[in-house]
């Protein structure tokens, strides 16, 4: 399992500001990533990984900063279901923007419920296979992460719910930020 986590570069100091770079560890092997950016150890919240409020320009460093962090998650899932060896240099590498084969929605989650069946968690990974399923079915082929879009949740959960008869345990498991209008 790799981690990502944002973090100065201090032996890089110039004039008091300190490169930020994003940490890859994975087969206890590390790499890094800068972000194009640097601030004062004083606006550094080391703790959280972020730039502190107290920044002028914290907003915009720290969606840099997570956009860096999502591009080497994404990196890292694009491997995993590619069946890729995931070291720090092979996710560094996957990161740079290459035109490759979309990732599949339902055989990332078939991976991952396959992980949390080796982890003992056989109740959730039966959770995550029984929706997959419905998804796959709901779709009828592979399904991009590019194309799960918003419009796609609500047109999956109204097939649910209108074509299943347990279409409101899937309700459940929805995070509120798929709520309609007036839910």
């Amino acid at each position: 399992m790799a981690t990502f986590r944002a973090v100065l570069w201090k032996a890089k100091e110039q004039e008091g500001l300190i490169p930020i770079y994003v940490r890859i560890e994975a087969a206890n092997k590390r790499c890094y990533v800068s972000i194009g950016e640097r601030v004062r150890p004083r606006d550094w919240n080391a703790a959280k990984g972020r730039v502190r409020k107290s920044h002028t320009h914290a907003v915009d460093l720290n969606t840099l900063v997570e956009q860096t962090l999502d591009g080497a998650r994404w990196a890292h899932l694009q491997l995993r279901v590619s069946g890729i060896e995931i070291t720090p240099a092979a996710i560094k590498k996957a990161m740079k923007p290459h035109a490759g084969q979309p990732v599949d929605l339902v055989e990332y989650g078939c991976s991952y419920s396959e992980e949390l069946r080796t982890l003992g968690k056989i109740p959730t990974s039966r959770r995550y296979a029984s929706i997959l399923r419905k998804v796959r079915a709901f779709a009828g082929g592979p399904v991009p992460l590019e194309a799960v879009t918003a419009e796609f949740v609500r047109r999956l959960e109204r097939h649910l719910v209108v074509n299943l008869s347990n279409g409101q345990g899937y309700r459940r498991l929805k995070p509120p930020c798929h709520k309609e209008p007036g839910e």
